[in-house]
């Protein structure tokens, strides 16, 4: 899962400049995969902290030891705090200290309705192969920016 978290750090924030691993452990050496108990040796749960080449710093939590599909970004900035989750249950919103970019101070709830994100990336794919045009994200440059950040992370696991 930490893949999907440092995948979209990067989108969100740029390249990344140093990587910091703070936890990494195998929690459930058995779990269950497809209906199947399996003996497994990859660790569950990981955290990973980032500086962002442009100065903005990224804890990245990631695990598959929680039964239920939980995945949220929490940002914090010098006029308060946004979070947002693709999931319904989990309602984005932004806090405000005060009066801030066309928001009252307290918390503001959004409401963005259901989006298929498998079937807008997939959209996106099929216009950029059609119509031969580079995709506004995903990019080639952007998977490369990804896997340097991941042979640091794992880099730093097998120390």
């Amino acid at each position: 899962m930490l893949v999907h978290m440092v995948d979209l750090a990067i989108w969100f924030f740029g390249p990344v400049k140093k990587v910091k691993l703070v936890a990494s452990e195998l929690l459930r050496p058995r779990r269950p995969i497809q209906g199947k108990e399996k003996v497994v040796d990859a660790e569950d749960f990981a955290v990973v902290r980032m500086q962002m080449e442009n100065g903005v710093e990224v804890w990245c939590q990631a695990d598959l030891v929680t039964p239920a599909f939980t995945q949220f970004v929490e940002v914090q900035g010098e006029y308060g705090t946004f979070m947002a989750s693709i999931q319904k249950e989990m309602p984005s919103f932004v806090f405000c200290t005060h009066d801030a970019l066309g928001y009252p101070a307290g918390r503001t709830t959004f409401n963005f309705g259901y989006h298929n994100l498998f079937d807008a990336q997939m959209a996106e794919f099929v216009r950029a192969i059609r119509f031969r045009i580079q995709p506004r994200r995903c990019t080639v440059e952007d998977s490369v920016l990804l896997l340097e950040t991941l042979e640091k992370i794992s880099k730093e696991i097998h120390q």
